[in-house]
């Protein structure tokens, strides 16, 4: 991180002093505070912990600083309450900001209980809160915690946070942030300023319209909205349209100005003393090629592995870098340092490059908001080598040859130049060859019951290389943590001997395995199948939103990712007699991604090779919900090998409804059989035989309004469903594939309407209610799912119920405590499902109790070493505790098991 944040977040924002301080200051409110009186009562949800009454902002933008007030009161109304309520930590920065307690107390029958003593009950602390991140902030923090608190209770939390900072040169900014995910009983927002301080304001789409009044003496800006609740984001969308509970101020007329503030800064860190050692690295450098692009690559390589990275956020509030000779000296910096080292390097080797400030959080949509410096939280170098644009950051690890970068997903970028520049797009482009490509090849010859000698080799190109290098380099026993790689991927292989080899020029990492399989033939009556492993494409899931804020917008897309499969089997008696089912060949161009698969039995060995690459970084709405259909066709089946006798079995059924199709019910067992290999144009075809055959019998109607819907002609199935009820109304199963149907098309009410008919009938039949909460998840009504589940639970309550509600709210990302209660629940009958164990994991990491979460994820993964989405949320889990190299390889391995787990997590909101 290069800056800290200047955001206003509900109760705690930062803005500055006159004099900062590294105690908190006690005192009353400012005398320019309007103080707003706490609600007595809000209308909020049912089941509520902790009731919000007020969240009052007020802020004053003046010529010697800006001052930033804040109260929070909220009403304690259970005792889970009690759990949430911990201590309080506000921080700030002692070189640039002061914080006032103006009030801190317990409202208890309208009798009001000091908290802070005097100051006496405030512990304060230098905390540095990401000291495992490499990150020295200088931040204090007071700690606070409320005694004897009881239900019932209204906690009253008020402060001024001042800030004054010389490097924004007497210009004013704030990001205000409302909206929690409870209902606010009164949300006030006041902002005042001089005329002689021209701020501009901008209210985001979710935020109440504010009302502003100018006299001589100041312009103020007033927001108050009763029973606030912030409307969700849409779901799946880019980041630009999840920030929609924000107000935002700032003095900066344009971004060029902002430019051009910074820029003086980093030209002055970058100059280099008459005896400065980075002299001699640069001629060093300069000796060894007169090609700039390979003096740059070097430049960057040594900026990258001879300065470590550290956060140092103790110059002037975490904004100013030091000087590049300071850096180099002590071999250690944060973005801003290592960013003016390679300046300095690249200027004496005759290289134009300018820094460039990013954010990686807030890059997409940065274009259309204010010019604001706390926007930003990173610093990198744009470089132009040969008319090229190059984007170098010297605090990732491993790049080699600069045209081997790839563009960051910053999404904008700010040159820093003297004349200022504005914001400059990142555009990132799809990949050319894949990333991660697997290769297993699998001896089936001595039989299908037999050991089979297996090879597997892993290829990995870039940041996943370079990181799982590092993984396997630093461990003592490398040969036991690859063998404990190669399990997490393939359960089923029992490695024999492991190898990896890495080229460091190509930053290309090849693991290798060699080892025993047991390879899994399922019987299907006497025949055995393989399901090709790797060979599953696409995904199933729901592109639809309900109405509200920014319904229409478009889907992200994880981009650029690009991975390819291969497997091979090697098959007994050279293959003779076996076949393969689902392996006609995929080109598909769905929802952004670009999907490729063949396969064949080709001298005895059965061949797939499969690939997933995406195109773009976003898609339409109505792109995604026309592309739904297809995906979850292509995910449905996997390609699989079918022995002999199975395939005699299937041919014979085949053949003697193509040869005599005499009745209605060999027209059934014939469309049954083509439904089976995925042959729907076929299945169609034999059960409109059937139906003509058989007009009264609603069956028919119903397979082939099955196989519609699978052929993705909803029409032309809810007419099939429509007529199987109109012959058989009271057909449950029937009302439940109709209801489906119409949630896929939109119509909730009509889809929900049939799922009510289908309960009535069916008396509550576990196995349609459980079906009922299955559709209603993957089209994100969790509501609905987890109201299906009720009635269940209330019959009988079994631990898979209650994980199913678990990870239902869980995916919904509301009433997490409920779903941990579920879990926990669920645990106590069965405390090693591994299913359970994820689920509860994956509640702790939509808490944020990322420390917890791994330890949950690592239970789950020791019962069950194969979930790919235990090893993706313990990479997130990791990569927010200690950063991106910490959960790389848990990331790599679940790419590896699933195709499908990154894109699973990223519609769900969760990200690494």
């Amino acid at each position: 991180m290069m800056f800290k944040k200047i955001l206003a977040v509900t109760v705690w924002f930062c803005a500055g002093p006159s004099m900062a301080a590294d105690q908190p200051g006690y005192a009353p409110a400012p005398a320019w505070v309007q103080p707003i009186a706490i609600p007595k009562a809000i209308n909020a949800p049912d089941g509520a912990a902790i009731q919000i009454l007020l969240d009052d902002l007020q802020a004053h933008f003046g010529p010697d600083g800006d001052e930033f007030y804040s109260e929070g009161a909220f009403r304690i109304v259970s005792s889970q309450g009690l759990s949430v309520v911990n201590a309080f930590t506000p921080s700030w920065d002692p070189q640039t900001e002061t914080l006032v307690f103006n009030r801190f107390a317990i409202i208890r029958n309208g009798r009001t209980i000091d908290l802070l003593g005097g100051g006496k009950k405030v512990t304060v602390v230098r905390r540095e809160k990401n000291l495992d991140l490499a990150m020295l902030d200088g931040d204090m923090t007071a700690v606070l915690q409320p005694e004897g608190l009881q239900v019932g209770d209204i906690v009253d939390l008020v402060t001024t946070l001042r800030r004054k900072d010389p490097v924004y040169q007497g210009r004013s900014e704030a990001m205000m942030v409302f909206g929690p995910a409870t209902r606010i009983g009164r949300l006030h927002v006041r902002a005042i300023w001089p005329p002689d301080k021209p701020i501009a304001w901008k209210a985001f789409d979710g935020a109440p319209r504010p009302e502003v009044s100018v006299t001589r003496k100041q312009t103020e800006l007033i927001m108050d909205a009763a029973d606030f609740d912030s409307p969700l984001p849409p779901r799946g969308a880019p980041e630009r349209f999840g920030v929609i509970d924000r107000l935002q101020f700032s003095q900066f007329k344009s971004w060029t100005e902002v430019s051009a503030l910074m820029a003086p800064l980093y030209d002055q860190a970058a100059a280099l003393g008459p005896k400065s050692p980075l002299l001699v690295e640069a001629a060093r450098i300069a000796a060894t090629s007169a090609d700039a692009k390979i003096r740059a690559a070097a430049a960057l390589r040594l900026v990258q592995d001879q300065v470590r990275y550290a956060f140092v956020g103790l110059n002037l509030g975490g904004m100013k870098p030091a000087p590049a000779d300071a850096t180099w000296s002590r071999r250690f910096g944060d973005c801003k340092g290592k960013t003016v080292v390679l300046l300095a390097l690249l200027h004496r080797l005759g290289i134009e490059a300018r820094p460039a400030l990013v954010s990686t959080t807030q890059g997409d949509g940065l274009d259309r908001r204010l010019p604001m410096l706390g926007t930003f939280d990173h610093v990198i170098v744009r470089a132009q080598i040969g008319g090229k644009i190059y984007w170098l950051d010297g605090t990732r690890d491993g790049d080699r040859a600069i045209d081997d970068i790839l563009v960051p997903p910053f999404v904008w970028a700010l040159p820093l130049t003297t004349g200022g520049s504005e914001v400059e797009r990142l555009t990132l482009r799809p990949l050319d060859e894949p990333a991660y490509e697997a290769l297993v090849r699998i001896d089936a010859s001595a039989g299908l019951d037999a050991p089979a000698p297996t090879h597997a080799e892993i290829l990995l190109r870039g940041d996943e290389a370079v990181g799982e290098e590092r993984t396997l380099k630093n461990q003592a026993d490398s040969q036991r943590t690859e063998r404990e790689y190669w399990r997490a991927i393939y359960a089923w292989i029992d490695p024999k001997s492991v190898s990896f080899e890495f080229n460091d020029a190509q930053r290309i990492l090849r693991l290798t395995m060699d080892g025993i399989a047991t390879v899994d033939w399922s019987r299907n009556g006497d025949a055995r199948d393989f399901a090709i492993v790797d060979s599953n494409l696409g995904f199933g899931t729901s592109f639809r939103r309900e109405p509200g804020l920014n319904a229409d917008a478009p889907f992200s897309v994880p981009f650029p990712i690009y991975r390819r499969w291969t497997t091979l089997v090697t098959l007994p008696h050279n293959g003779d007699g076996f076949s393969l089912l689902s392996g006609e060949p995929v080109h598909e161009d769905l929802a952004g991604r670009h999907y490729e698969r063949s396969s064949r039995i080709d001298k005895g060995v059965a061949v797939m090779v499969a690939s997933e690459r995406t195109t773009t970084s976003e898609i339409s709405a109505s792109e995604a919900q026309g592309a739904e259909m297809a995906l979850r066709q292509l995910s449905d089946y996997d390609v699989t090998v079918r022995s002999p006798a199975a395939r005699r079995v299937v041919v014979g059924v085949a053949q003697a409804a193509d040869t005599t199709p005499i009745t209605a019910d060999d027209f059934e067992r014939h469309g049954t059989a083509l439904m089976q290999r995925r042959d729907f144009k076929g299945a169609i075809a034999a059960f409109d035989h059937a139906v003509v055959l058989a007009p009264r019998d609603a069956k028919g109607f119903y397979n082939r309004g099955a196989a519609r819907f699978e052929n993705g002609d909803l029409d032309a199935a809810l007419a099939d469903f429509d007529k199987a009820l109109a012959l058989r109304p009271d057909d449950a199963l029937a009302h439940l594939a109709r209801g489906q149907l119409m949630l896929q098309k939109g119509n909730l009410a009509a889809g929900r309407d049939d799922f009510a008919v289908a309960a009535r009938l069916s008396r509550n039949d576990p196995a349609i209610l459980r079906r009922e909460s299955t559709i209603y998840d993957s089209a994100r009504l969790y509501e609905d799912a987890v109201s299906a589940l009720d009635i269940l639970i209330s019959a009988a309550v079994t631990p898979q119920l209650l994980n199913d509600r678990c990870w239902i709210r869980a995916e919904e990302g509301e009433r997490l405590q409920d779903a941990l209660a579920d879990c926990d629940a669920a645990l106590k009958t069965l405390p090693t499902d591994a299913g359970f164990l994820d689920s509860r994991a994956f509640v702790l990491l939509r808490l944020g109790r990322f420390s917890e979460a791994v330890a949950a994820y690592d239970q789950a993964l020791a019962v069950n070493p194969t979930l790919a989405g235990s090893f993706y949320g313990r990479g997130i889990a990791k990569t927010r505790l200690k950063g991106s190299q910490a959960g790389a390889e848990d990331l790599a391995a679940a790419r590896a098991l699933s195709s499908q787990v990154e894109t699973q997590f990223a519609r769900l909101g969760v990200t690494p």
